[in-house]
């Protein structure tokens, strides 16, 4: 060794005699401190000696693979003097060295060149007695040999597969999964071999065999189905062997293929028939690429559900049979089946039969809860809870063995039970019940991440009762965790109070006890973030909530958090009961705290003078001691504060303003404005239509014409009662339309590569693509421009346990052909409980086109370990369907304000005028018809009109009543609350002007008419800048 390491071999300390408080005062060394490459090189020459010391020759051989492994870089002529000197060592007996030389081989092998000196003494230990040899040499041969050279010694590897030695077998067989990725042909040829491995009684050759057999077939899916299928009826008895198992079929993915209503081995045998099926059509049996329709499958497994699995090139190829036989050839959905299908989606995605019956393979994964491996019970029941649509009878058995783990001696099996019990209470609280007086027992578990997941389910299942004996529980256990694992109990605390608002006071309370305790940023931080959303979510909370903060801020050690409660108090003060209160602790922060947090006391001041009449003059008397602030900020802001409270610089209406102005409107009036010819004038702000206050809405179900069809109708509007709901509807529906372009416009603008698109002319609401809790959350933004449409898909991961990487979202154009892809923005990281984009980008014609594009979302999985809380380096490509996006005539029309409906009108070309007749069916009231149209054109209705009168044509401003259809995707903005429209209206009329790409005016007559049999029908009237805008309009109207 060199002069300043160890020797490797002897013991870190010497003197066995030592007490043990004396052996803690010695210092103690690694055994590579201190080793340098040139010394190691140079000691590296005892590899030549004739007379070899096997003991010296391997301290050498670990002191280069440690260089290795440290970085450690060695030149071409240093690795080939190592190398060529490491091959003589294959004369020493010694079975240390020889493990020890392999290792060598492997790591230091420079090059192809060198690799065919070595071979000869590698194949001559394949062909040796010592397993040891055998093993170890088919190891290094497999990682140093190029594809040339393996297949030369191809037939000595699928011998060894097939090998007596357990040893000599997994070897091969872990060698084959590496060599997969390069020289997969070659391996290929050894599925006899292969299959034959996996039906060994040795546990790690079964084990390996079985992933062998997987990543022959991973890309070809439906040989995959087959596979699994054989493997369910067969005995696999190795544990881990099981374990692969159970996680190929239930793998949960959304594109699923599985026979409607069968069960166990009818399921299986359906499975095993299609792929026969398939088989002939995808030729390409292992790169599984040949696609056959769902009506070909259904010859031999009746009632398989389709996935969507097309590619574009193949749907060209058939487009003329589509047309045809669309009958046969689509499920009911319109999709179509891929070979690229695997049994993995099956049990995941699949449904119980109508008359309660097991869904496909639940049988096997039932039969494995009592398998006598630990490992393959938790596998099984982890699966079933993570089926899709899982019942509570489907539940149970799973829920029992987990039961079982909690009580478990070994920390892993707690862990591991306990996890997943919190992943089932998220969905499934109930089901979780029983467990509750098991997990009370592990919040004293030594194991911290145990017992954090144990109170954290526990807040997830617990009863409006429980609550108090669970805060008791836990305040005794919050001393004894980390900031890390505090943050989940105060989330899950955060997630109790909204859940029960009852209890606001009791968990307010809690809350506000640890946030006095001592802790981290981030800790003190998600405390105060907890306390603001119980305040805006729960008003009887606010009052406590703001004292409870207006105390923190009295010791807060962190400016920022000191700022943000300021910031509220200054916000949410005022309205209070008694906002005198808050005075107090305002003042304080100006008198002890640092620069920032004085500047931010200021304004939280002077809001409460503003807001509050009778404070004006004490809040006065406060600023001007602020003058004398040695801060530049601090003044500045005194000053500027007292001058507004003075009613000079804006008054004291500009310490709070408050931007009200509708911002879809301004941008309309803005454009008008500039495109005019007099622009001598100052723009009049005051003309623009101020923004209603937001109001939550129900999401739209169906469209006009399908309501129509369905004979659908909605209660009217009725009495002035009805009028001030419908007012307050409306508005709210108005503020979240036209905030979507401003919402997204900021996100747009932040990226680089949509700076050649052009201005951006409108964002849609979002679509969500995934159901409710399900594992990612995905919503799609349509953003429109010029010549493009842009595809924003906000990405939520819910699962801690997993990382995902390298996210996208790849577009399915077959029944959108007028759409062409651009650009596809991967997102780097997948961000847990937040939100991420991707986008895609796509070219469009003129004019407007629509189409329904399939979605899949694809991304890179990494397990996440929960000890250290690192993504593992490497991880695994899946991919998860989504949702269909469609894009409608609708997403191109945006709301235009004019002051002059009447005057615009008549300045269009009376050549651009369109006019057709509909039939909406029958309908009890015009109310609900009225807003459906208004809603699928995504117009602007003007004038205060909106009183509809009798027999009478008036002229609308916004039609709204709590009738909740398609309010959530209207643009449009009422006007001075007259909305709601009278009941028993027979008939009416609707004036509407929209914009579409290229500031092209579209307007819009629209007169509706009830006969005494209760059918309505409209004319619609349109006119605009150009005849195709004005056929646009009755485009939309007719597709929907």
């Amino acid at each position: 060794m060199a002069a300043t390491a160890q020797d490797s071999l002897a013991p870190l300390r010497s003197g066995e005699g030592k007490k043990d408080e004396d052996r803690e005062e010695e210092t103690e060394y690694s055994p590579f401190y201190g080793i340098e490459k040139g010394a190691v090189l140079q000691e590296a020459r005892i590899f030549h000696d004739p007379n070899l010391d096997p003991r010296r020759c391997s301290q050498v051989i670990t002191k280069l693979l440690y260089l290795l492994h440290q970085g450690e870089t060695f030149t071409k002529k240093e690795a080939s003097d190592v190398f060529f000197a490491a091959t003589k060592l294959f004369q020493a007996k010694d079975p240390h060295l020889r493990r020890m030389v392999y290792l060598c081989i492997k790591d230091i092998c420079p090059g192809s060149d060198e690799v065919i000196i070595v071979t000869s003494s590698l194949m001559k230990d394949m062909n040796s007695r010592v397993e040891l040899y055998r093993s170890n040499a088919v190891r290094v041969l497999c990682q140093i040999v190029d594809g040339q050279l393996l297949a030369q010694i191809e037939r000595y590897l699928k011998q060894a597969v097939v090998d007596k030695s357990p040893v000599v077998a997994a070897s091969v067989l872990v060698s084959a999964v590496h060599l997969i990725k390069h020289n997969g042909e070659i391996i290929k040829r050894w599925v006899n071999e292969v299959t034959e491995a996996a039906q060994s009684r040795q546990p790690m050759v079964q084990f390996h065999a079985v992933a062998l057999l997987h990543a022959l077939r991973a890309s070809d899916r439906l040989a995959v189905s087959k596979l699994v299928t054989q493997l369910t009826r067969a005995q696999v008895k190795s544990p881990l062997a099981q374990c692969l198992l159970v996680r190929y079929v239930s793998q949960v993915r959304r594109r699923g293929w599985w026979p409607a209503g069968a069960t166990g081995a009818a399921a299986a045998a359906a499975v095993t028939a299609a792929a026969a099926a398939v088989t002939a059509a995808a030729a390409a049996a292992v790169k599984g690429s040949s696609e056959v329709p769902v009506g070909a499958l259904r010859e031999q497994g009746k009632g398989c559900v389709a996935g969507r699995g097309v590619q574009q090139q193949q749907q060209q190829q058939q487009a003329a049979q589509q047309k045809t036989n669309s009958s046969s050839s689509r499920s009911g959905n319109g999709r179509r089946i891929s070979s690229g299908l695997t049994l993995k989606h099956v049990i995941a995605d699949s449904q119980p039969g109508p008359g309660g019956e097991s869904r496909p393979f639940y049988d096997y994964l039932e039969g494995c809860l009592r398998h006598k491996s630990e490992s393959v019970i938790f596998e099984a029941a982890r699966a079933i809870c993570n089926l899709r649509d899982v019942t509570a009878r489907e539940l149970t058995p799973a829920i029992t063995v987990l039961q079982l783990f909690l009580s478990s001696s070994k920390p892993v099996l707690r862990f591991a039970a306990v996890r997943t019990l919190n992943k089932v209470a998220m969905s499934h609280p109930m089901a979780v019940t029983n467990c509750n007086i098991d997990m009370e027992s592990l919040i004293s578990d030594q194991n911290r991440s145990i017992a954090t997941l144990a109170i954290t389910t526990l807040l997830k299942t617990g009863s409006e009762g429980r609550v108090d004996k669970l805060l008791k529980q836990i305040g005794g256990f919050m001393s004894d965790i980390g900031d890390d694992f505090k943050v989940v109990v105060v989330g899950a605390i955060r997630s109790l109070a909204l859940k029960f608002p009852a209890k606001q006071r009791a968990l307010m309370g809690f809350l506000a006890s640890v946030l006095r305790e001592e802790g981290g940023f981030e800790y003190k931080k998600a405390i105060v973030q907890a306390i603001l959303e119980l305040i805006q979510e729960i008003p009887d909370a606010r009052e406590a909530g703001l004292g409870h903060l207006c105390e923190f801020i009295e010791d807060c050690e962190f400016t920022f958090l000191s700022v943000q409660v300021l910031a509220l108090l200054g916000r949410e003060g005022p309205t209070t009961k008694e906002p005198a209160r808050y005075i107090r602790y305002i003042y304080n922060r100006i008198i002890l705290e640092n620069a920032t947090v004085r500047a931010a006391a200021v304004s939280a001041l002077a809001s409460f003078g503003a807001r509050v009449p009778e404070l004006t003059a004490r809040v006065v008397v406060l600023l001007k001691r602020a003058l004398y602030d040695n801060d530049d900020e601090v003044r500045d802001r005194a000053t500027l504060h007292l001058t507004q409270l003075g009613g000079a610089a804006g008054g004291p209406e500009a310490i709070c303003p408050s931007l009200q102005l509708n911002l879809a409107a301004m941008e309309g009036a803005l454009a008008a404005y500039l495109a005019s010819d007099d622009t001598q004038q100052p723009f009049d702000v005051s003309a623009v239509p101020k923004a209603a206050p937001e109001a939550k809405l129900p999401k739209p179900q169906g469209g006009l014409m399908a309501a129509a069809a369905a004979g659908g109708t909605a209660p009217a509007a009725g009495g002035a009662a009805a009028g001030g709901a419908a007012a307050a509807g409306s508005a709210g529906g108005a503020g979240a339309a036209a905030g979507y372009s401003s919402q997204y416009e900021a996100i747009i603008k932040a990226r680089p590569e949509f700076a050649s698109l052009g201005p951006l002319f409108k964002s849609c609401a979002p679509v969500r693509l995934t159901e409710e809790d399900t594992e990612y959350a995905i919503h799609a933004v349509k953003h429109v421009f010029a010549e493009h449409l842009v595809l924003q898909f906000d990405c939520t991961n819910t699962i801690a346990e997993q990382c995902l990487e390298d996210v996208s979202v790849m577009l399915d154009l077959a029944e959108a052909p007028e759409f062409e892809a651009e650009t596809v923005l991967p997102l780097a990281s997948m961000p847990l409980n937040e939100v991420g984009q991707c986008f895609s980008v796509l070219r469009r014609p003129a004019g407007i086109s629509a189409g329904k594009m399939g979605c899949v979302l694809k991304f890179t999985v990494k397990e996440i370990d929960p000890s250290t809380g690192e993504a593992e380096e490497e991880g695994y490509e899946d991919e998860y369907q989504l949702e269909d996006v469609e894009v409608s005539g609708s997403d191109y029309i945006r709301p235009l304000g004019l002051g002059n409906f009447r005057g615009a009108w008549e300045s269009l070309d009376p050549a651009t005028e369109r006019e057709d007749d509909y039939g909406l069916g029958p309908r009890e009231a015009l109310q609900d018809t009225v807003e459906t149209v208004m809603g699928i054109l995504g117009m602007h209705p003007f004038e205060d009109t909106s009183v509809m009168q009798p027999h009478k044509e008036t002229y609308i401003v916004y039609n709204s009543d709590t009738v909740e259809t398609v309010m959530g995707i209207l643009g449009m903005h009422p006007c001075e609350g007259t909305e709601a429209v009278p009941p028993n209206a027979r008939s009416h009329t609707v004036l509407l002007a929209g914009q579409l790409p290229g500031d092209v005016r579209a307007l819009v007559r629209l007169s509706f008419g009830m006969g005494a049999d209760g059918q309505v029908a409209m004319k619609v009237v349109s006119r605009g800048d150009s005849e195709e805008a004005s056929e646009a309009v009755h485009a939309v109207i007719q597709e929907a």
